[in-house]
Formats: C-alpha cells, structure tokens, sequence
C-alpha cells in the first residue's frame, strides 16, 4: 500500500475528496493546513489509474483530474 497527499490550495470551507481508492464513499475530507487544504491518503497498490474528485464547501467549483499513474508503493 502507498499513500498520495491530496492538497486544494484555493478558497473553501471545506474540501473532501473520493475515488476509487474508496468506492466513491467521500469518505475523506482534507485538513486545512494555513490557506490550503491536505491530506495524505493510503492507496491500494493497482496497476489502473486512480480516479479521484474534490469537492469544496461553498467557493470553489468542483475538480476533477487523474493521476497520471499509480503512485509508486
């Protein structure tokens, strides 16, 4: 298992973030950290890309990206 930290670094109330790393359970909502928004997350170890969005509070739109590649574990 490996891990990615997650970070949002524009104006939220708060930020969650769900994938395929948790069967879109939105179980994860990143920590502020000063004026950004992180979390370092377990991965499984996969050889598909990880799928991923965040979702804010109130300010900011809706993101969603890949990762390029699997994290290296």
């Amino acid at each position: 298992m490996g891990s990615y930290t997650f970070t949002w670094p524009y104006s939220a109330n708060e930020v969650f973030v769900t994938g395929t790393f948790d069967d879109w359970g939105k179980t994860v909502k990143l920590d502020r950290v000063g004026d950004v928004f992180e979390k370092e997350v377990p991965l499984p170890v996969t050889d598909e890309k990880v799928h991923y969005k965040s979702r804010t509070g109130v300010v900011s739109p809706s993101h969603v990206s890949l990762l390029s590649s699997p994290p290296k574990l």
